[in-house]
C-alpha cells in the first residue's frame, strides 16, 4: 500500500539537495527518444551495453566505478542503474513441457519475482510527480541473496498500451544508507518525454527466432545465415556510438574499449595472437573463417558482472549477441591475466564454424580448454602455454599414487557420471587432468596416438553432427528460480540425459572404438604424464 503522498517525495528531495537543473549542469543527461525519457546518471558512472539484457527489457545500464565486497563474502559489487521497458502482453503461460521457461517479463512485479528471486519484497511505495510532468510510483525493495543482500531504489511509470517503464538502482544493503541521497537525486532527474515510437529492436539470433527452422538447416546453411545476421548485428553497434567507449583498429573485430588505451591495445594483441593459434591448432572445422563480432574491453571486472547479471550461463563469448567480453586483471602481471580473452576468441572460432558446439561441449573438453587457456602468458606478440600450479600439483599427486585417470574414463566421463536421480551434481573434479590432456593433444603427440591428425577439430565437428540428431539442450531456457523441488529434479534429469546422449554420440562416432587403439593410446598418455611431472 502507498505509504505517502506526492508531496512527501518533494520534501525528501528538498532535503537531499538541488535537483534536475543543478544535476543537469553537473552530470551528462541521457535521453531515449524512442521510449520517451531522460535521466542523469550519477557522476563518473560508466555507461554499459544494454542490448539483450534482462530478457530484452533492458534499455540503458550504468554502474559505479567503485565496487565493495559484501560483508557476507563473495565477489565485489558495484551499484548499478538500469532502465527497463516491459511491453504489455497477456497473462499467457510461462511453462513448456511442464517446466517454467525464461519468457519475457510482463511488468515490474513479474521482473522482481523472476529477475531478483521470489524472496524479493517491496517495502516502500509512494506516488510521486516527475520533473517536467507525469507521475510514477516510487519504490524501495529488499532482495535477500546469499552473496550479500541488495537494496533497490526505483520508479515505475505506466505508459498505457506501451507497457511499463522502470528505473532501478541496485546497491548492497549495507551501502544503502550511505548511498540513499545520491540514489534519490538520480531518481529525481528522471523525466518523461514524448516517445517517438518503439525503438527498432536488434534482430534475434536465428536459433532464437525459429529454433526448429535453424535445426533443419545443414551446416553450410547455418553458417551462411549466421554470417548475414552477424554482419547486421555488428553494423548496428558501429552505427550507434556509445558514450565512454573508444573504438580501436582491428581487422577481425569491432573493438570497443572502456579501459585505458595501453591496456586495450595490449588486449587486442592478445586476441590476435590466440586467434592465430586457433586457426593453426583447430583447422578443418568446416567453416570459412569467422563471422563479425564485437570485442568489448571493460575497465574492471565489476562492469562485466553488471552486464552479465541475470544470465543463466554467462560466458566470455556470447553467440546470442555476437559479443566477446574481457575485463583485465590488474593483479595478474604484465603478460598474464588474458585467459578470459583467450577463451572468448577460441569459443568464437569454434562456434562460428560449428554453430552450437561451444555450449554443447562435454565437461572434459570445455573445462580442460578453460584451464589450458587460463594458464598462459602473452609474450611479445605470441603466447606461452605452461601448466598452472594447480595442474602441476594434481599431476604430482596422481604420479605419487599411481592413479592417473585412464583416457576413456576422462573422455567418456565415466569417472564422474551424472547423478541418476536428478540430484545436483558436483563440480567437475578433473579439470587439471583435462588441461594436461589438451596439452598432450595440441602440443605433443596425443592426436597421433589415436591415428587422427586433428582429433580436437574432428571431435568438435562430431558435436555439430550429434546436435542435429540429439537436438538442443532441453533446459536451455528453463527458469530454474521458479521450479519447485520435484520440477528441479525433472529438469536436471532431462539435462543429464541430453548431455550423456550427446557425449556418447560423439565418442562412438569420432574416436576409434577398438580396445587395442585405446590401450596403446592410454600407455602413451600415462607416459606423457610421467614425463610432464
Amino acid at each position: 500500500m502507498p505509504t505517502a503522498s506526492r508531496p512527501s517525495f518533494a520534501l525528501v528531495l528538498a532535503l537531499v539537495g538541488s535537483l534536475a537543473s543543478t544535476a543537469a549542469a553537473q552530470r551528462g543527461e541521457f535521453s531515449d527518444s524512442a521510449h520517451g525519457f531522460s535521466i542523469q546518471p550519477p557522476k563518473d558512472w560508466a555507461a554499459l551495453p544494454a542490448t539483450g539484457g534482462d530478457r530484452g527489457a533492458l534499455v540503458a545500464l550504468w554502474c559505479s566505478p567503485k565496487a565493495a565486497e559484501p560483508r557476507a563474502g563473495g565477489r565485489p559489487h558495484a551499484p548499478a542503474l538500469r532502465v527497463l521497458h516491459f511491453a504489455k502482453r497477456g497473462a499467457g503461460d510461462d511453462a513448456v513441457d511442464g517446466l517454467a521457461r525464461r519468457t519475457p517479463f510482463r511488468d515490474f512485479d513479474d521482473y522482481l519475482r523472476r529477475g531478483h528471486g521470489t524472496a524479493a519484497r517491496v517495502v516502500v511505495r509512494e506516488s510521486v510527480e516527475l520533473d517536467g510532468g507525469g507521475s510514477a510510483l516510487r519504490f524501495e525493495a529488499d532482495v535477500p541473496r546469499p552473496d550479500g543482500a541488495r537494496k533497490l531504489f526505483g520508479l515505475r511509470v505506466d505508459r498505457g498500451d506501451a507497457g511499463e517503464l522502470v528505473v532501478e538502482i541496485e546497491v548492497l544493503e549495507e551501502q544503502a544508507a550511505k548511498e540513499r541521497k545520491e540514489m534519490l537525486r538520480t531518481l529525481a532527474s528522471f523525466a518523461l518525454r514524448e516517445p517517438s515510437g518503439t525503438a527498432p529492436a536488434p534482430e534475434d539470433a536465428p536459433w532464437l527466432r525459429d529454433a526448429a527452422a535453424w535445426r533443419g538447416r545443414d551446416g553450410a546453411a547455418q553458417r551462411a545465415e549466421l554470417q548475414r545476421w552477424a554482419e547486421a548485428r555488428v553494423a548496428a553497434v558501429r552505427a550507434a556510438p556509445e558514450p565512454g567507449w573508444t573504438e580501436l583498429a582491428s581487422d577481425r573485430w569491432l573493438v570497443l574499449s572502456h579501459g585505458d588505451a595501453r591496456t586495450a591495445r595490449r588486449a587486442v594483441q592478445a586476441a590476435d595472437a590466440i586467434r592465430d593459434w586457433a586457426e593453426k591448432h583447430l583447422p578443418g572445422l568446416g567453416g570459412a573463417g569467422t563471422a563479425p563480432a564485437v570485442l568489448r574491453i571493460y575497465s574492471d571486472a565489476h562492469e562485466l558482472r553488471a552486464v552479465q547479471r541475470g544470465e543463466v550461463d554467462p560466458r566470455e563469448f556470447d553467440p546470442d549477441t555476437r559479443t566477446l567480453h574481457f575485463a583485465p586483471d590488474p593483479d595478474a602481471g604484465t603478460g598474464a591475466g588474458y585467459g578470459g580473452l583467450f577463451r572468448a576468441v577460441v569459443w568464437q572460432w569454434i562456434d562460428d564454424q560449428v554453430p552450437g558446439a561451444m555450449r554443447a561441449s562435454p565437461r572434459w573438453l570445455e573445462l580442460g580448454m578453460w584451464e589450458y587457456l587460463r594458464s598462459t602468458k602473452l609474450k611479445g606478440r605470441g603466447i606461452e602455454f605452461f601448466p598452472s600450479d594447480v595442474e602441476r600439483g594434481r599431476l604430482d599427486y596422481q604420479m605419487r599414487n599411481n592413479s592417473m585417470p585412464a583416457l576413456w574414463h576422462l573422455v567418456q566421463e565415466s569417472i564422474q557420471p551424472e547423478p541418476d536421480d536428478g540430484a545436483p551434481e558436483d563440480d567437475w573434479g578433473y579439470t587439471p587432468e583435462c588441461a594436461l590432456l589438451m596439452r598432450w593433444l595440441f602440443d605433443h603427440d596425443g592426436c597421433a596416438a589415436f591415428g587422427v591428425n586433428d582429433l580436437p577439430s574432428a571431435y568438435l565437428r562430431g558435436i555439430g553432427t550429434a546436435l542435429a540428431k540429439v537436438g538442443p539442450n532441453p533446459t536451455a531456457d528453463v527458469d530454474w528460480a521458479l521450479l519447485d523441488v520435484a520440477d528441479t529434479k525433472t529438469a536436471r534429469t532431462r539435462f543429464y540425459a541430453w548431455r550423456k546422449a550427446l557425449r556418447e554420440a560423439v565418442n562412438y562416432g569420432v574416436i576409434p572404438l577398438d580396445e587395442a587403439t585405446w590401450r596403446k593410446a592410454n600407455e602413451r598418455w600415462v607416459a606423457f604424464a610421467k614425463e610432464s611431472s
